[in-house]
């Protein structure tokens, strides 16, 4: 017995061992090996440094041609200095990786759909809707484009080279602490994931559509309503192009259209990821007479999802060929938006429609033959082979057409299929060489050439150089097609619903140095009515008019002004709506609270104001009352809703429009001035369980990461801005400026920048979020540009060194 009680604790020992050395499964959520992770030596007591001071592997030196330097100031921006692109390039790579390595496999794996294999089967349905969207494909065939370019692919896989030393640097101890959660390492990189980088932006920034929704919409409204409710023009709207710019080409011709009777409805909700709706940015350019040095100042800030870590990581390049500081996107090489000794240059995202859903007519019961201009066609197939943690891999195999997959099989109550055209199926482009091109740009020549090879996501490039010159070009591929295509679902087997071919880059829509002494964009619309080609699309109403009212005062501008502009929370939306408002409100209500403050408020989104509080919450009131009928329609399928510019033209022009009448009131008949005192009522009682009192407590700003780790997030940011503010900051939706920065050219380029992160992706680091209180703030930091001879006299973070 005693013998008995003594092997106990061996046993017990032996089963902590094997239990705390294994993963264990909960359902479909995976533990990790909770042994490895809590030991000293190999968990995330490992990763806890303030920042990974490291050094090229011995194996990496051998690939240099020659020597490699590379210095990290106090913010940890690597400074790379090389004698040549490929080894800047595979310096590139594995700094990107020693900073950023989860972050740019998690990024690939969730665009190409290879999440279940390290998550899980609950991933499972998401990995299966990318494939089925084409997103791995439409990586594969962008890599086959880039290999026709051989002296750029070098560049590429020179990156990927880079990368894969850094992996093979790992081992238990220093592997990122998110690997050890989920119980994962890296695989081996390849351009196939520099591809897929590219596709996810594409997928965020130039998927958007609505077909199945507008289908729905007009099924419902009939087609005479939902032309007034859905006009594609807004009046108000200054657009990206001046209207100074006149087109002297002959446009291609689209397929001649006869529209139907009727279009289809009650389609299904849409299975492509939909952004929040905040996607956006500002960027704009003043020549030498508004500028106050007498050379061009560029600006811009980006607007996407705020994670952590950052979507850019900041560097800086220098070769015989390149001088370049800015952002590049973790997993792909070159800088994305960034200046040089000679020019700067930015983007903003193009709101044109380059997605479309298709009915497809099948000619056999097995629906492997379809209709297609009179001809019957056969599907071809693609099978999807989709790995899963812990399990088999599940085998998917996607019809494709001409057009593109099969994504929906029997959707909706009409019970079709649908076939989807993406531009960025066709992947005939080299997005990663046009910035290439632009980091060595010099001239509006330099800057022209390397926008050619630019695919998607369409962009409003503006550009600046010493020479004086200014320009903005609506640039990427963009269909030529009739009008109303690619609003609604249309017959796929019908020419005239279809794309006829894609516009020229010659006949894009651009222009350099205009009268107005400026260029701009905010995601407005990117022409006037006299572009011959017709497009589609979301379009942003209010910043681009503010950012146009603001550049065209008779002023020269300084760095400081422009950093105003950035940082405005002033909200053109606002400025609209409340007048309209307040007017139907008692002059009596006015006089203390809630009235009060909004009737002296100036349309200032700031963080420590009360007002926009009310604002918000009353026009929230008033639009759903105006709009009960689409509240209700949407219960039952997925329906548009009208945007606000056309409110507002409802609420002023047509108070008497039978929409203004409230379906839950049969006994009376409500007209737009019911409608606002009812909203104005109904929002005091709604202030009345509104505890904070600042619009930065009502609204903070959230900066999660990326697998939504809350111990790993910032939250409750404080901040100020609005949607429609060129300061478009989103609190709930974790959406703002992603990168602000501001170039005054010249023989030495004044540059200054800033983004809400850090240059670390390791939790455990200082530097993993160490700008987000600047950023808050509306601090920014000087952005360095120097040759190598500056680090002899200035003290670097660290540095690392190829020398053998």
């Amino acid at each position: 017995m005693k013998r008995f009680i003594g092997v106990i604790p061996l046993i017990i020992a032996v089963f902590l061992i094997y239990v705390l050395n294994r993963s264990l499964q909960i359902g479909d959520t995976s533990l990790p090996r909770l042994g490895y992770f809590l030991s000293p030596y190999t968990g995330f007591l490992q990763n806890g440094e303030d920042h990974p001071e490291f050094d090229f592997p011995s194996s990496l030196k051998k690939l240099f041609s020659a020597p490699v330097q590379v210095y990290f100031d106090d913010r940890l921006v690597p400074h790379i200095y090389a004698q040549s692109d490929p080894d800047a390039y595979r310096a590139q790579g594995y700094i990107q990786a020693a900073l950023r390595m989860w972050q740019m496999d998690m990024t690939t794996r969730a665009a190409g759909g290879f999440l279940a294999e390290v998550m899980g089967p609950r991933l499972l349905q998401r990995d299966k809707n990318q494939r089925r969207l084409g997103m791995l494909a439409a990586a594969e065939k962008t890599l086959t484009q880039w290999q026709k370019d051989q002296e750029q692919y070098a560049l590429l896989e020179a990156f990927s080279e880079g990368v894969n030393q850094y992996i093979g640097t790992l081992n238990d101890r220093n592997l990122p602490l998110e690997y050890k959660l989920i119980g994962h390492q890296p695989k081996p990189w390849s351009v196939l994931q520099c591809a897929l980088y590219v596709k996810t932006m594409a997928q965020r920034l130039n998927s958007s559509e609505d077909d199945l929704e507008a289908s729905n919409t007009i099924h419902w409204l009939g087609v005479n309503r939902f032309s007034e409710l859905f006009p594609e023009i807004n009046p108000l709207d200054k657009p990206v192009i001046p209207s100074e710019v006149t087109w002297d080409f002959v446009p291609e011709a689209a397929n001649p259209i006869n529209l139907p009777d009727s279009i289809l409805g009650g389609l299904p909700s849409p299975v492509n990821p939909r952004s929040p709706g905040f996607d956006g940015s500002n960027n704009w350019a003043v020549g030498p007479s508004k500028s106050s040095s007498g050379l061009p100042m560029l600006c811009n800030d980006p607007h996407l999802g705020l994670t952590l870590p950052s979507i850019w990581i900041e560097m800086s390049l220098h070769t015989p060929n390149i001088d370049a500081h800015g952002v590049a996107l973790p997993g792909t090489p070159g800088i994305v938006i960034g200046f040089n000794q000679n020019a700067a240059w930015g983007v903003t995202n193009v709101g044109q429609d380059v997605a479309d859903w298709y009915q497809v007519h099948w000619t056999d019961t097995r629906k492997h033959h379809y209709l297609m201009d009179g001809d019957t066609l056969e599907i071809t197939w693609r099978v999807e082979k989709i790995p899963v943690k812990n399990a088999e891999p599940i085998l998917d195999s996607v019809k494709w057409t001409v057009l593109g997959p099969i994504v929906y099989e029997d959707g909706g109550s009409s019970h079709v299929d649908l076939a989807y055209r993406w531009i960025s199926l066709d992947s005939d482009g080299n997005e990663l060489k046009t910035f290439m091109g632009l980091d060595r740009s010099a001239t509006y020549a330099d800057y022209r050439e390397a926008l050619q090879s630019f695919c998607a996501p369409a962009q409003n490039f503006v550009f600046a150089s010493n020479q004086g010159d200014i320009g903005l070009t609506v640039n990427g591929h963009f269909p030529v097609k009739a009008p109303e295509v690619g609003r609604f679902v249309f017959p796929a087997e019908n020419a005239q619903y279809r794309w006829s071919g894609i516009i020229p880059f010659e006949q894009l829509p651009t222009v350099h140095n205009p009268d107005q002494g400026y260029v701009a964009s905010a995601n407005q619309r990117s022409t006037d009515e006299s572009y011959p080609y017709y497009y589609n699309g979301h379009f942003e109403d209010y910043r681009g008019r503010a950012i146009n009212d603001y550049l065209s005062a008779d002023k020269s501008f300084t760095v400081e002004d422009m950093k105003g502009f950035q940082l405005s929370t002033y909200s053109q939306f606002a400025a609209d709506a409340l007048p309209i408002m307040l007017a139907a409100i008692p002059s009596e209500a006015m006089g203390s609270g809630p009235g009060l403050a909004l009737k002296s408020w100036d349309y200032h989104f700031n963080a420590n104001a009360e007002a926009p509080i009310y604002f918000t919450v009353w026009y929230r009131i008033l639009y759903n009352l105006i709009w009960d009928e689409f509240k209700a329609k949407s219960e039952s399928e997925p329906i548009l809703f009208p945007e606000n510019f056309l409110t507002l033209e409802w609420l002023k022009n047509h108070p008497y429009d039978p929409f203004m009448d409230l379906q839950s009131t049969p006994d009376k008949v409500e007209t737009a001035a019911d409608l606002l005192v009812q909203s104005w009522e109904e929002a005091q009682e709604a202030y009345q369980s509104i505890a904070v009192k600042t619009w930065g407590e009502y609204a903070p700003l959230n900066i999660n990461h990326l697998a939504n780790l809350p111990a790993f997030s910032r939250q409750n940011l404080p901040t100020g801005g609005h949607s429609s503010a060129l300061n478009a900051t989103n609190g709930p939706a974790s959406h703002g400026p992603s990168w602000r920065m501001i170039v005054q050219l010249g023989q030495e380029p004044q540059t200054i920048g800033v983004y809400p992160g850090g240059q670390s992706g390791h939790p455990g680091s200082k530097y993993y979020d160490q700008m987000v209180d600047a950023w808050v703030k509306g601090e920014y930091y000087p952005l360095l540009l120097v040759p190598e001879e500056y680090w002899q006299s200035h003290q670097p973070l660290f540095s690392i060194t190829s020398a053998q």
